[in-house]
């Protein structure tokens, strides 16, 4: 059993109140095996411990206070040398081409210019598939590497006709529903974009690939959802009909041939 208290305050107290003036070991030294000396250097050593006690606690209670000084002058410290160096941004910004000049002979870093960040991937290896109800199933491969946020622009032609906007898709596919009656060649323009800051309209573009499709003539379906038996002219495959009431027997997706059988890449 612990006689001694482990915690430094207790011992001190426990010391004080047996071998202090007023104590059981100081009123009768000989009946516990002591003398008058013996006690008299235990009291001793617990004034002393009282004594360091005390000057510790003022040491810390002027530890906190020159701490609290110090973070005080160091805020008094950030907002005044704030404000020179607002001072000297303002005097590189005003001038112009020496801004540089400024910065170095002030001995700070000249603001970071933002960069436009990676430049999107080049859209390639189409997939096509031409539904049975007339649609248009496009998708593509695109590594666009650290790029993020990346959108696809497509603007398309029919049968030769001039490019016109067509639409914008955020992932690596497009449906097109709007394929006119009667089309049997029909060209796509797939760009990868994304939002940048610093780019021309905050828009950074990659390379725009075009990729052309000999669909033949587009079928116009039949009321109630039936598809007109005259298939897809121009098709690779044969006629996808579907069965009455609007509800499409198995495998009627058919593969749509590439006119030039080749990816065209543009220029920038």
């Amino acid at each position: 059993m612990r006689v001694i208290p482990k915690k430094l305050v207790e011992m001190l107290w426990f010391f004080a109140n047996r071998a202090g003036p007023d104590g059981p070991w100081a009123a009768d030294p000989a009946a516990i095996g002591l003398d008058a000396a013996s006690v008299q250097a235990v009291y001793q050593a617990v004034q002393a411990m009282e004594a360091a006690r005390s000057h510790a606690a003022q040491a810390q209670n002027a530890a906190r206070a020159a701490m609290l000084d110090y973070h005080t002058k160091a805020r008094a410290l950030r907002e005044v040398g704030s404000g020179a160096i607002t001072r000297i941004k303002g005097t590189a910004a005003a001038s112009g081409d020496s801004a540089a000049a400024v910065y170095a002979a002030a001995r700070i870093p000249a603001p970071h210019k933002p960069g436009v960040g990676a430049r999107p991937g080049i859209p390639g290896r189409f997939r096509v598939t031409l539904r049975a109800d007339g649609t248009l199933d496009l998708a593509w491969d695109c590594d666009n590497g650290p790029a993020r946020g990346v959108l696809y622009e497509v603007w398309r032609s029919t049968d030769g006709g001039p490019l016109a906007p067509w639409g914008v898709v955020g992932g690596k596919r497009l449906i097109d529903k709007t394929l006119p009656v009667g089309v049997g060649q029909v060209l796509y323009e797939v760009t990868a974009t994304r939002v940048a800051r610093g780019a021309p309209g905050g828009i950074l573009r990659g390379r725009p690939v075009r990729h052309s499709v000999a669909v033949g003539s587009v079928p116009k379906p039949l009321a109630g959802g039936t598809q007109s038996p005259a298939g897809h002219a121009g098709s690779t495959a044969g006629p996808a009909g579907g069965t009455s009431g609007g509800t499409q027997s198995p495998a009627k997706d058919t593969r749509a041939k590439a006119a030039a059988g080749h990816t065209a890449a543009m220029g920038v």
